[in-house]
């Protein structure tokens, strides 16, 4: 996966050893606990006795270890971003260039636990842990090859039930999910060319839930408007920016990516173009991220 909504429904199949819960805390998920080395360089999981994937399967510490080293093949490097999520781990820069076959910071000790040691303290690495490219995939699913993701075996609390490429997918719970199961029986989800004009789509009942563009988002918060009473506003995690080609000439000089920097006014674009749908960055990391890094 390459994009966030790609990323949601991955998230829908797979699990990884740990997760962030809605404050961006580190939870337990396919690992049940760890323990962290004194040089805070090596962590030990213990995977929960009743992790399994979707067939029943038990989840072993051999599936994890089989699941960071194809994240780090080098003839996936292209498509899955694991020299910004696994780098730091001992061995993975070697791999990822094609000098190692394995990862050497990477021990299964028995079937329930494995050890990762990376290249320093980072309190930030079970963090990076909880990114997609460290989920777990079964074997047997991925060596089939092919399109082995239309039927792939996950962990997450659903499975694919039906997908017709560029039209239709649809999920069903995952009974054998390890932890609470899924409110819903399933999710029918629209994509390609039948996700066309999704808010329409949803004024006329043929789905569910949507997202609000912003040149929308006026007359959706109309309160003449019946939708009003069905709009619900949530914090999101993203920010949207500009980007200078540094490489070609003006905007090489520093200067000259200064002076935009000063010119554009985001408190503009953020109440009129945006329709006050935004908050004004002053940074790289969102606002609400930044409180909660800093608060």
């Amino acid at each position: 996966m390459s994009d966030t909504g790609s990323a949601f429904l991955v998230r829908q199949l797979f699990s990884g050893l740990v997760r962030l819960d809605a404050e961006l805390a580190v939870q337990p998920d396919l690992a049940e606990s760890w323990a962290v080395s004194d040089d805070q360089r090596t962590y030990t999981f213990t995977l929960r006795p009743d992790a399994r994937f979707a067939d029943g399967t038990p989840i072993t510490a051999e599936d994890v270890r089989y699941s960071l080293e194809r994240a780090t093949d080098p003839q996936l490097a292209e498509f899955l971003p694991a020299q910004t999520y696994l780098r730091d781990i001992v061995g993975v820069p070697e791999k990822l260039s094609g000098q190692a076959d394995t990862i050497s910071g990477i021990q299964v000790l028995d079937e329930q636990q494995i050890s990762i040691t990376i290249d320093g303290a980072k309190s930030f690495f079970l963090s990076k842990l909880a990114h997609p490219t460290s989920f777990i995939v079964d074997r047997r699913a991925a060596e089939r090859g092919g399109n082995w993701t239309d039927a792939p075996n996950g962990s997450g609390p659903f499975t694919i039930d039906r997908w017709d490429h560029d039209q239709l997918l649809e999920l069903r719970r995952n009974e054998n999910f390890y932890r609470e199961p899924a409110s819903l029986d399933g999710v029918r989800f629209l994509i390609g060319a039948a996700a066309n004009n999704p808010l329409i789509l949803y004024e006329q009942g043929a789905i569910d839930l949507t997202g609000v563009p912003s040149f929308a988002l006026a007359r959706v918060q109309d309160e003449n408007n019946a939708l009003a009473q069905e709009l619900v506003s949530v914090p999101q995690l993203s920010l949207s920016y500009i980007g200078m080609n540094v490489t070609m000439p003006p905007f090489d000089d520093p200067k000259v990516r200064q002076a935009f920097a000063l010119l554009l006014d985001r408190e503009r674009l953020a109440e009129v173009t945006l329709n006050e749908s935004a908050t004004a960055a002053r940074g790289i990391l969102p606002p609400a991220c930044r409180a909660l890094t800093t608060g």
